[in-house]
């Protein structure tokens, strides 16, 4: 024995073979005909392994995500170990960033993500001007084709020549359920949070009624601050043309 067996062996799958030899015949065989050269040379030529499936090993499709995972912990771990958890932190997110980058097309076509990316890509919150009185209108439940809101914008513009109009690309929905007093309450809360984002003196928020071909507007209207004579949010009925009766603005 030259080395002890534990020396010896590479942890290949196949036990490790004596050679009465040292390292450097094991390294540069002499000729062919020696032993290392031909046992190297079969092992060469040896067929390659096929990869067996996940039927034939009985490991389930989450195998695969679960290794990959197990790998992004542990090359983490040696990255926090050796730069910090800052640095750790800014390079996984990078990398995360990259790959995500690189194969968009494809995590593009996944179930899910168009409405993930419908969410996020949601326009923020318009400002509305400082030193100006500012209607914010928001988007009207059961507006097909947001027809009875341009016909509002249109009528705010035309009847509030001093006032600015600012449409949000948002909407009060109405609760489905609970009494219509909890319901209105719940509503009323949305609107007054819409509100408070958009920085506007008032908030017109409502649905549209669809009947035998008609349209009408059933609006509600809530201000920023408590005004003499009115609710902090009231219904306002309009015909849907014309708009002539948001005159009644003027006096509040």
């Amino acid at each position: 024995m030259i080395v002890k067996p534990d020396s010896s062996d590479p942890g290949l799958s196949s036990d490790p073979i004596p050679i009465d030899t040292d390292h450097i015949d094991i390294a540069k065989p002499a000729n062919r005909e020696s032993e290392v050269y031909k046992l190297v040379l079969n092992f060469i030529k040896r067929p390659a392994e096929r990869r067996a499936s996940h039927e034939e090993t009985g490991n389930g499709p989450l195998e695969k995500p679960i290794d990959w995972l197990s790998s992004w912990k542990a090359s983490f771990e040696r990255m926090r170990q050796r730069f910090g958890l800052p640095v750790a932190i800014l390079l996984a997110l990078s990398v995360a960033g990259g790959l995500v980058w690189w194969n968009w097309d494809d995590i593009a076509k996944r179930p899910g993500v168009d409405w993930v990316i419908a969410r996020f890509s949601q326009h923020a919150v318009p400002i509305a001007k400082a030193g100006s009185l500012t209607i914010a209108v928001a988007h009207l439940e059961n507006d097909k084709d947001r027809e009875q809101e341009k016909l509002l914008l249109d009528g705010l513009s035309h009847n509030f020549e001093e006032v600015e109009t600012l449409p949000i690309d948002r909407m009060v929905e109405w609760p489905a359920s609970g009494t219509e007093k909890e319901a209105k309450k719940e509503a009323e809360g949305k609107a007054r949070d819409l509100l408070k984002q958009s920085g506007a003196d008032v908030l017109i928020w409502g649905s549209v009624i669809n009947l035998n071909g008609k349209s009408a507007m059933r609006l509600y209207w809530t201000p920023s601050r408590d005004v003499s004579g009115a609710k902090a949010s009231e219904k306002i009925y309009l015909k849907p043309i014309p708009l002539r009766c948001l005159n009644c603005f003027g006096t509040t």
